[in-house]
């Protein structure tokens, strides 16, 4: 936040609270949320890697315990890769729409 940014709210009767609010934290959510979101979901991506953890080991281990019974286990473990893909495209899409919001404010600067 450039010093006349803070006099204008300043002079306009804003407390420091409302000038966090209002000017400091909109300008820095439009630079954080990018990194953020794209490393988000490449740690997403990464879980497949890493299968022993939580709701990663449970698609799997379901994933091959279904694919032995019928013995299919490729198109079992090809079902958990179409789930991880979609979870991507979901979360991709939320973090696309949530950085064309916060670009918003930059147009009309």
């Amino acid at each position: 936040m450039g010093v006349g940014q803070r006099e204008a709210a300043l002079a306009i009767g804003m407390t420091p609270r409302q000038i966090m609010q209002r000017i400091v934290l909109p300008q820095a959510f439009r630079l954080v949320i990018p990194p953020i979101g794209n490393q988000f979901i490449a740690m997403l991506k990464d879980t497949s890697l890493i299968s022993v953890t939580g709701f990663v080991w449970e698609i799997l281990w379901r994933a091959q315990k279904v694919g032995r019974a019928n013995f299919r286990n490729l198109e079992a473990l090809l079902i958990a890769a179409v789930f991880y893909w979609i979870i991507t495209i979901i979360f991709s899409a939320v973090q696309s729409r949530i950085e064309t919001r916060m670009a918003r404010g930059e147009r009309t600067l």
